[in-house]
């Protein structure tokens, strides 16, 4: 028998919910945690930028911080706790003393046909040409045979870590046929945490080290929604207390996403018909449950060309900007040319000149983010105002970009 649901209990469970964050918020605020550097220059969700750069700048053994090899033995430490002692020997074939790291390293152009080349967020190799492989997802989507690619490089002296914020696994598009011996999952709630506490913990006598390390160790803790011990167990107990409604409103939280963003985005499109609906063609691209979901605008006349104009995301799940939206010049297939570069600057494959909606009224234009959701749920005039920006900025990018990918587009 199906067990009946009380949405007065679900509404009171959010609501004791929303006191233990508040409670935990005003904590932070008092420790002085609320200020992190990371987050201020919005970098807290750079996968290269800013994740890899400062894991690996940590790894390296000549890095600024001059501690040497010390922040790499930790790190290894870290990650071999709970493989198989066969792996945890593997691994310290590195040798550790001639260890450089780097990322973004290349490994020889993609080709999906062989599956092989792309380039690893970071890599560790040695003298002896042992070498470990680290792929970074904050929360972008994984590409076609990506952990493939990268498993077949150097292979018999390369192992794969699949590092991500709460230790998924890879999709079957990126690892293929491999098994999961052949790679190895780490996680940033438990692996990464846990190596820069021990960081943290040998840095005493160098503050300024010790508080960038802290730093980023708050800014983990954030993006993982990490509590304290004390505070975990109490949300833990909230959330068995009343377990029916906890897993009734988690199996609903990206319903009433997918139905709201769907709902915003329609009301985007329809205000874009009306205004360019007369020169473009206009219309949605993949559902909003995928990993992108766009509004598409291409030129009339020019519907077959491989560049057009796009917004995107308006996805459930965050995506390249981790939620912001943004418009510019997509790519067809993702198949990018050098002769694209007078059109604007690449910013990946697949977009090109692409603009980041600047903050509305205070609010980010950010459809994951919590209080930008909240206002557009909660205010109808806001939300009125919020679409008409959306469109209006829109328009004036395609506008000012409209005579030059026309004159592209008939030249080539």
């Amino acid at each position: 028998m199906i067990k009946k649901i009380d949405l007065k209990q679900c509404e009171q469970m959010l609501t004791d919910t929303c006191k233990l964050i508040r409670h935990q918020q005003e904590k932070e605020k008092l420790r002085g945690e609320k200020f992190n550097i990371f987050s201020i220059l919005k970098m807290e969700h750079r996968e290269n930028d800013t994740h890899s750069a400062f894991i690996a700048e940590l790894l390296n053994p000549k890095g600024t911080h001059l501690c040497g090899t010390l922040f790499l033995e930790l790190f290894l430490k870290s990650i071999t706790d709970e493989q198989k002692e066969e792996n945890f020997n593997k691994i310290h074939k590195l040798d550790i003393p001639s260890t450089k790291v780097k990322t973004e390293h290349y490994i020889g152009p993609r080709n999906d046909k062989d599956k092989t080349g792309g380039r690893i967020d970071i890599y560790l190799w040695d003298k002896n040409n042992n070498c470990i492989s680290i792929e970074n997802k904050i929360y972008a989507v994984d590409q076609y045979a990506q952990i493939e690619r990268y498993y077949k490089h150097n292979e018999g002296k390369n192992t794969v870590y699949y590092l991500t914020l709460w230790g998924n696994k890879p999709s079957i598009n990126s690892c293929g046929s491999l098994s999961e011996s052949d790679y190895h999952i780490i996680s940033y709630k438990k692996h990464i945490i846990e190596w820069l506490t021990l960081c943290m913990k040998e840095t005493y006598d160098y503050p300024t080290l010790r508080e960038s390390i802290k730093q980023y160790t708050l800014l983990i803790k954030k993006l993982t929604h990490t509590m304290n011990n004390e505070e975990e167990n109490e949300l833990f107990s909230l959330i068995l207390k009343n377990y029916d409604e906890a897993v009734y409103l988690a199996e609903n939280v990206n319903k009433a996403l997918s139905k709201f963003k769907g709902r915003l985005r329609e009301t985007v499109f329809k205000k874009l018909q009306e205004k360019l609906g007369n020169d473009y063609l206009i219309y949605k691209g993949s559902n909003i449950e995928s990993s992108y979901s766009q509004i598409w605008i291409k030129l009339k006349g020019k519907e077959e060309q491989k560049l057009f104009f796009g917004i995107q995301s308006f996805a459930v799940n965050k995506d390249n900007y981790f939620g912001q939206l943004f418009v510019g010049i997509f790519i067809f297939n993702g198949d990018y040319k050098d002769e694209y570069i007078e059109l604007g600057r690449k910013r990946s494959n697949w977009w090109l000149e692409d603009y980041l909606f600047e903050d509305f009224k205070g609010y980010k234009v950010d459809l994951c983010d919590s209080d930008t959701l909240k206002k557009l749920s909660l205010d109808n005039d806001f939300y009125k105002d919020f679409t008409d920006y959306i469109v209006t900025k829109s328009i004036n990018y395609i506008n000012s970009h409209h005579d030059k990918l026309a004159t592209f587009l008939i030249n080539n």
